[in-house]
C-alpha cells in the first residue's frame, strides 16, 4: 500500500509537470512610524504659534508705535488752540469761512481786502497744522497740513490748495491727501474698505464736523471732475493712490456732512478693535489647530497649506506696504520735517 502511494504521488508529480507546489509568500511586516514625544509636540506647536502670531500681527504692533507719535503731535497742537481766546479762535474761524465763502464765488463775511491768503489761514501760534481728521471703522487719525507737497505728505495728511478749508459750510468740497504704504505707518492705507455710513470726522479750532462716507471711485489722476464745489452741498473727499506698487490711479472716497453723534463714534471704534481681535482670534486658532494631537501628518499638511494661502497675500501685501514706503523714513524724519516746516512758516 506505501509503494501504491507512492506511485500515485510521482503520477501527481509527473502530472504538474514534475515540479513540486511552491509555499506563498509570506507578506512582510509593515513598518510602524515613530511618534514624537508630547513634549517635541507640544514645543513645535508652540514655536509655530509664536511665528504665525508675529508674522501676522508685526505690522499692527509698528503702526501703533508710530500712532502714539502722531497722537502726541495732535495733544500738542489741540492744547495751544485751548490756550488761545475764544475772540481770537472765532477770528480764525470767520478768515477761514471767508476764504471758502469766496472760493465757491459767494458773498463773504468779511471784505475781500481782508481775507488773508491760503497760506495764512487756519495758523494758529506758528504751528503748521491746521486740523485733524479721525476715522474710527478703520482707526485712523492723522494731523492735517497746507499743501500737498511731498514734505507735506510724508508728515501727514495734506490739504489739497483750491479746495475748501475743512471748516465746513454749505457749499464747501474739503479734499484730503494721504499717500498709501506708508513705512511702519498706516495713513490711508485701509480707506478702501470704508463703506457707506461710516464716519469721517475733522477736528478744527476744538469744534468736531462729522461726515458719512457715500460712495467711492478709481480714476485716472487727472479725472478730477468729482472735487468741484457743489452748491449747497458740504463735502469731505479723501484722495490716495492706488493699487499698491503701481500708484497710476487714484482712489476717491466721497463724504457728505451729517450730524456728529458719539454713540455712533464709539460704536465704529468697537467695532474696529472687536474686526482686529477676530483676526488675531482666527491667526492663533488657524496656526495651532493643525498640530493638535488627534490629527494626522497628512491633514495637518493640507490644513497649513490652506491656511498659508489665505494668509500670504495679506502677509505679502504688509510687506510691499513697508517695501514702498521704505523711502518716507522713520518717525523721527517726519517729525524733523515738521519742525522744518514749522520754521519756514515762522520765517514767513
Amino acid at each position: 500500500m506505501v509503494q501504491g502511494a507512492k506511485h500515485m504521488k510521482s503520477s501527481n508529480a509527473a502530472a504538474n509537470g514534475g515540479s513540486s507546489p511552491q509555499p506563498k509568500p509570506q507578506p512582510k511586516p509593515k513598518r510602524r512610524r515613530k511618534r514624537l514625544p508630547r513634549w517635541a509636540d507640544r514645543l513645535i506647536t508652540i514655536v509655530i504659534i509664536l511665528i504665525g502670531v508675529g508674522l501676522m500681527t508685526w505690522p499692527w504692533i509698528l503702526d501703533r508705535l508710530e500712532a502714539s507719535g502722531v497722537f502726541n503731535q495732535i495733544s500738542t497742537v489741540s492744547s495751544t488752540v485751548d490756550a488761545l481766546s475764544a475772540e481770537e479762535r472765532e477770528r480764525i474761524l470767520l478768515q477761514a469761512r471767508s476764504f471758502n465763502e469766496q472760493l465757491a464765488g459767494e458773498a463773504t463775511e468779511l471784505p475781500a481786502d481782508q481775507i488773508e491768503p491760503y497760506t495764512q489761514q487756519l495758523i494758529f501760534d506758528r504751528d503748521p497744522m491746521m486740523s485733524w481728521v479721525d476715522i474710527p471703522s478703520i482707526d485712523v487719525s492723522m494731523p492735517i497740513y497746507h499743501g500737498t507737497s511731498e514734505e507735506v505728505l510724508m508728515a501727514g495728511v495734506g490739504h489739497l490748495e483750491g479746495t475748501s478749508l475743512p471748516v465746513g459750510g454749505t457749499s464747501t468740497h474739503c479734499v484730503l491727501t494721504a499717500h498709501s504704504g506708508m513705512r511702519n505707518l498706516s495713513m490711508f492705507d485701509d480707506i478702501h474698505s470704508l463703506e457707506p455710513g461710516d464716519l469721517v470726522l475733522l477736528h478744527t479750532m476744538n469744534k468736531t464736523l462729522a461726515y458719512k462716507m457715500v460712495d467711492s471711485e478709481v480714476v485716472l489722476p487727472e479725472e478730477m471732475e468729482s472735487l468741484t464745489i457743489e452748491p449747497g452741498a458740504d463735502k469731505v473727499t479723501l484722495v490716495t493712490c492706488t493699487p499698491y506698487g503701481v500708484n497710476d490711479h487714484r482712489l476717491l472716497v466721497h463724504c457728505v456732512r451729517t450730524k456728529y453723534n458719539k454713540k455712533d463714534v464709539d460704536k465704529q471704534k468697537s467695532l474696529a478693535r472687536t474686526a482686529a481681535m477676530e483676526t488675531g482670534a482666527f491667526v492663533v486658532v488657524g496656526v495651532s489647530k493643525p498640530f493638535q494631537p488627534p490629527l494626522s501628518l497628512r491633514f495637518r499638511c493640507i490644513w497649513v497649506k490652506h491656511l498659508l494661502q489665505a494668509a500670504l497675500p495679506c502677509i505679502l501685501e504688509r510687506f510691499i506696504c513697508y517695501a514702498e514706503g521704505s523711502a518716507y523714513g522713520t518717525q523721527r524724519e517726519r517729525r524733523a520735517r515738521h519742525r522744518r516746516v514749522r520754521k519756514d512758516r515762522t520765517d514767513r
